[in-house]
């Protein structure tokens, strides 16, 4: 859409769900890893910070002849993850993104790959930064002062003890371009597939068609339109097209985890090298509202455009490989990537 005229009221659409998707994701992290980080829940060990489940464990261990297990500290970051899985899903669930990236890296991808346009990107990046550092700034007013917990949680992203730039760098690309190559990929992977298109009859005008267009469905905000791929496709051909059926309940709820989980994943297994940002918005709004130094500039703002750029270029080519199957498969049944991978907008 182009800027202005009709597009101005899209674009204060776009600028006001990026801001408020971000700044709200972020108070709800902020709000659990101070949860979850909190001294009284960790001040001893899980037999003072549970007593009732330290005793029911020593009570089983009786009963059957066996030395009731060592105390062991309650590691914060683990619980941190433990619920930030659950709130993911709540915020998947609910649709409290309002179809916001609130990421320049996957906005970036997105564009990459083609299910967002320029301007749209040109839109989402300001608004983005400036929906994190409001949240971030308002932790840090909320926060007691002065205090080192509310300095270590609302710090900006550093390499971990030992770690050079050049390995938390790499580190940050490839997390992050697992990160958006996962994203756009996973609702197409595990959305309805469409189902082999029928018979086709000739017809005297041409017509967009499920079966010629798996490249141009897709749901989202502005869904990107199929008619050139149908066209190449299917030329003059005319067919029925069939609603597909609704995905069964299973497959719902593992589309719905599928995402929080790989983030999730992602983040447990890159915190221990370059923190597992991947999120260069957040890691500047830590450093401007925080007042302290800012991150390393390559690490933790190029470094993760680039693994965007990869992660956007992998979705690109396999929506393209998809389009030629599909366009090679207008006869008879797609196949299965051009069944499970369509371009369009992400939501």
């Amino acid at each position: 859409m182009a800027p202005g005229g009709s597009g101005a009221p899209a674009a204060r659409t776009i600028l006001l769900r990026e801001v408020a998707a971000s700044a709200l994701w972020t108070t709800a992290v902020l709000g659990v890893l101070g949860a979850t980080h909190a001294p009284a829940l960790h001040a001893a060990s899980p037999s003072a910070a549970f007593p009732r489940l330290a005793a029911a464990a020593a009570t089983a261990a009786a009963a059957v002849g066996v030395a009731p297990p060592p105390a062991v500290a309650v590691p914060p970051f683990g619980l941190f993850l433990s619920a930030l899985l659950p709130l993911m899903v709540a915020w998947e669930g609910l649709g409290l993104g309002f179809g916001a990236t609130m990421n320049p890296a996957i906005a970036v991808a997105a564009t990459v790959a083609g299910q967002l346009s320029l301007w749209e990107l040109a839109l989402a990046l300001p608004a983005q930064l400036a929906g994190h550092t409001l949240a971030v700034t308002a932790a840090w007013a909320a926060a007691p002062a002065r205090s080192p917990l509310t300095a270590g949680l609302l710090a900006p992203p550093a390499p971990a003890a030992g770690v050079s730039a050049t390995t938390a760098a790499a580190a940050e690309a490839a997390l992050t371009a697992a990160l958006c190559a996962g994203l756009l990929l996973l609702p197409r992977l595990l959305g309805d597939a469409p189902p082999p298109p029928p018979p086709a009859t000739p017809a005297a005008t041409p017509s967009v068609s499920r079966a010629a267009g798996v490249a141009g469905g897709g749901g989202g905000a502005a869904a990107a339109g199929g008619a050139a791929a149908a066209a190449a496709a299917g030329g003059a051909l005319k067919a029925t097209p069939t609603a597909p059926p609704p995905p069964a309940t299973g497959m719902r709820l593992l589309a719905l985890a599928a995402a929080p989980a790989l983030v999730v994943a992602l983040i447990a297994s890159g915190a221990g090298v370059s923190g597992a940002s991947m999120n260069p918005a957040m890691a500047l709004a830590l450093a401007a509202a925080g007042g302290g130094a800012f991150p390393r500039l390559g690490v933790y703002v190029a470094a993760p455009l680039v693994g965007a750029l990869a992660g956007g270029g992998l979705v690109r080519a396999v929506a393209s490989r998809a389009r030629r199957g599909g366009a090679g498969a207008a006869g008879g049944a797609p196949p299965a990537a051009a069944a499970a991978v369509k371009t369009g907008k992400n939501e």
